[in-house]
C-alpha cells in the first residue's frame, strides 16, 4: 500500500512528476510464453500483465535523486538498470503506478502539465519544473531552453512558469529533416533566467553548475 501522505500533492511528487513527464514512459501490455515446470515435467503456456513507468536519464546524480524522492514519497525506490548509455529506474508497483497515472500519462505526446498545479502554491508549481527542465532542459550562456514536439505540453509549461512570474519565448513548429515530427522551443532569456535560478534552481549537478556562473 502507498503511505497516506503520498496521496496528497507535495513539491517532492510534483518533481517526480515533472521528471518523468520529461524523460519518462508508460507501458502495459500482455506477454505469452512457455516455461519449463520440471516437478510436472513439462512446458505450461504463461500469460502475464506487464505495467510499468520508466524513468530513463544518463546522470547518476540526477537518478539517485530520483529514487530519493520516490522514497520519500512512496517509501519504494527501485535502483537504476542497464548500461552507462542507457539507464533507467522502472517502477512496477501498481499502487505506486495509479497514483502517478491520476496526474498525468507519460511519453513524448503524452504527457501534460497536471491541471492541479495551476492552481497550486508556489513549491509545487517550481518542483514540478524544476524536474521537468532538469530531465529534458539545457543551459547555454545566458539561455535555459527547452525543446519538445508535444505542443500541448510545452504550451502548459510556458503558462505555468508565468503563474511564477516567469517570463518564457515558445517558438514553432520548427521542421526537423526526415519523418521526425516538428519541434517547439521554449526559451528562457535574462532577466528571466535569474528569476528561474532563484525561484527554480537545479537538482542536476551539471546544470546547476551553469546556473550558478550566471549573473
Amino acid at each position: 500500500m502507498i503511505k497516506k501522505k503520498s496521496q496528497n500533492l507535495s513539491p517532492a511528487k510534483a518533481e517526480i512528476l515533472g521528471l518523468l513527464c520529461a524523460e519518462g514512459s508508460y507501458y502495459k501490455y500482455l506477454t505469452v510464453y512457455n516455461e519449463f515446470f520440471k516437478n510436472r515435467g513439462r512446458y505450461y503456456t504463461i500469460i502475464k500483465n506487464v505495467e510499468a513507468i520508466e524513468f530513463t536519464n544518463l546522470n547518476d546524480t540526477l537518478l539517485q535523486h530520483f529514487r530519493e524522492l520516490m522514497l520519500s514519497v512512496y517509501d519504494y525506490a527501485p535502483k537504476p538498470t542497464g548500461v552507462k548509455t542507457s539507464m533507467k529506474i522502472r517502477i512496477k508497483k501498481k499502487s505506486v503506478i495509479k497514483d502517478l497515472l491520476k496526474y498525468s500519462d507519460f511519453g513524448c505526446m503524452k504527457w501534460r502539465v497536471p491541471k492541479e498545479f495551476f492552481n497550486s502554491h508556489v513549491a509545487i508549481k517550481a518542483s514540478f519544473i524544476r524536474g521537468l527542465f532538469d530531465g529534458d532542459g539545457s543551459i547555454n550562456n545566458n539561455y535555459i531552453r527547452l525543446v519538445s514536439i508535444n505542443k500541448i505540453g510545452i504550451t502548459g509549461v510556458k503558462k505555468l512558469l508565468k503563474s511564477i512570474n516567469i517570463e518564457s519565448r515558445l517558438r514553432g513548429p520548427r521542421p526537423i529533416r526526415g519523418n521526425r515530427r516538428p519541434q517547439y522551443v521554449l526559451s528562457l532569456t535574462k532577466p528571466n533566467v535569474l528569476i528561474y535560478k532563484k525561484k527554480v534552481s537545479s537538482k542536476h549537478n551539471t546544470k546547476l553548475e551553469k546556473l550558478r556562473m550566471l549573473r
